[in-house]
């Protein structure tokens, strides 16, 4: 009985809602210093910018960076200093495939977003693959000079050479 009071307790956290107007807020992620936070919205294929204030931890927008395809989920590569996000091509294709049409190879890859030290931003397209060993790729990310791409419906994980620019 106990377990189950303690359980109900960490349930009804007293939550605030820090920013909204998001489509699909579907990661998540802040760089190593948590001033800035960042979330990958899908359906609208951006990355939102906020900073952070650290005395009461709300977020401020300050920019919003626009992507060529869907993101999904969001990690900040402290190596790179770069964003990295998955990156689906086809919308209809990841809908087909979410409610269950096996058939279907979801396009996908990875991005990188870089923020320059005049403010600006650039967007890069590292990685597409036509989604015939991967399916809907929904997380992407740098581990020793390789990409890794993995996915909800597809078993296994893609490991790809950094293609050269």
């Amino acid at each position: 009985q106990q377990q189950q009071q303690k359980q109900n307790q960490q349930k009804q956290a007293d939550c605030q809602i820090v920013a909204d107007g998001f489509k699909v807020a579907n990661g998540i992620t802040a760089d190593p210093s948590k001033r800035h936070v960042y979330v990958a919205d899908a359906n609208d294929h951006c990355i939102h910018v906020f900073d952070r204030n650290a005395d009461d931890g709300s977020l401020i927008r300050t920019n919003v960076v626009s992507l060529t395809h869907s993101p999904d989920n969001v990690e900040y590569d402290v190596g790179s200093g770069k964003l990295t996000t998955s990156a689906s091509a086809f919308t209809y294709q990841v809908i087909r495939r979410m409610l269950g049409d096996s058939s279907v190879k979801v396009a996908g890859g990875m991005s990188t977003v870089e923020f320059l030290p005049d403010g600006s931003f650039q967007v890069e397209e590292v990685l597409m693959h036509d989604g015939s060993k991967l399916s809907l790729v929904s997380s992407a990310v740098f581990v020793h000079g390789l990409i890794l791409l993995g996915s909800p419906p597809s078993d296994g994980v893609l490991m790809c050479p950094i293609p050269e620019q």
